[in-house]
C-alpha cells in the first residue's frame, strides 16, 4: 500500500508522531511519499510573509527524517530522496516553469523535495 503527505509535513508541529502513525497504518513493504518545499525555501517564505512559523512549524531534511526515525525507532527506512524544481503538479507543469531550468541545475537549485520511505 501506499501513504503520500503532499505539502503536509511542514504544517505538522510533531512529525515522528505522524510518521510513527504512517508506519502504523502501512503494510510490510507499503511506501510513503512525502513532498514538501525544501527548508530553505520555506525559511525565505517567513522572510516575505509567503510561510507563518505558526502553521509552517516543521523544517524537514531528509537527514532530520533519519534521525528522528532512529531516535524513536520508527520502521520506516529511505527509499529515495529526490530535489525537483517545481511541485509536480499539472497548473504549474501547465506554466512552462520547468522548462527554463536545464536538469542539471534544477537539481541543485531544486524548490522541492520528496522523500520515499518504506515501511520494515
Amino acid at each position: 500500500n501506499i501513504a503520500i503527505a503532499s505539502a503536509f509535513l511542514k504544517h505538522h508541529p510533531e512529525i515522528t508522531r505522524f510518521l510513527d502513525e504512517v508506519a502504523r497504518i502501512l503494510s510490510p513493504g507499503g511506501l510513503f511519499f512525502a513532498l514538501d518545499p525544501r527548508p530553505f525555501v520555506v525559511s525565505i517564505g517567513m522572510i516575505f510573509g509567503r510561510f507563518n512559523p505558526k502553521t509552517n512549524p516543521s523544517l524537514w531534511t531528509k537527514r532530520s527524517i533519519v534521525d528522528a526515525l532512529a531516535k524513536e525507532r520508527i520502521p520506516l527506512r529511505v527509499e529515495a530522496y529526490y530535489r525537483y524544481w517545481v511541485a509536480p503538479t499539472r497548473s504549474i507543469y501547465d506554466t512552462g516553469v520547468e522548462r527554463l531550468i536545464p536538469g542539471f541545475i534544477a537539481s541543485h537549485i531544486a524548490l522541492h523535495q520528496c522523500l520515499v520511505l518504506r515501511r520494515a
